[in-house]
């Protein structure tokens, strides 16, 4: 019986295994026909930025900019000059959010107040990745 169990497991397995590699070759053939990353729309854009400052505690936070950047115009409110956010050249979006935020996720030494703000700023890149989030008072 532990003889067919196991034969069955490596069965499963391969048959995982091969659509894995059909789903990673369908979507390398997919990426390499298209020349250009994806890209999600300036509403996609705010949806992400919006989950994130659920996160910190405002799921209703009023959005006052969005906008389509390159990465060394998309620092952050009160950063240094030279924190601009990903390569000089790479698309962004900057999403600016006002409302009442606490980052309880953040990563703090044991014992440090969570950062908080009355505006957010997420920083992504057009495909939706987060570059990152700044909390700010205005």
């Amino acid at each position: 019986m532990r003889k067919k169990f196991a034969a069955l497991l490596v069965l499963a397995a391969s048959a995982a295994g091969v659509w894995a590699t059909r789903v990673m070759d369908t979507a390398a053939s997919s990426a390499a026909s298209s020349s250009e990353p994806p890209t999600i729309s300036v509403a996609q854009a705010q949806q992400i930025a919006l989950v994130r400052a659920s996160s910190a505690g405002d799921a209703t936070p009023q959005i006052s900019t969005s906008a389509q950047t390159l990465g060394e115009t998309s620092t952050p409110m009160h950063a240094p000059p030279d924190a601009a956010l990903g390569e000089p050249s790479t698309p962004t979006y900057l999403v600016t959010m006002r409302g009442s935020f606490v980052m309880t996720d953040a990563h703090l030494p044991k014992g440090a107040a969570a950062p908080t703000g009355n505006t957010m700023q997420v920083v992504m890149t057009r495909a939706g990745f987060v570059l990152g989030i700044h909390l700010g008072n205005e």
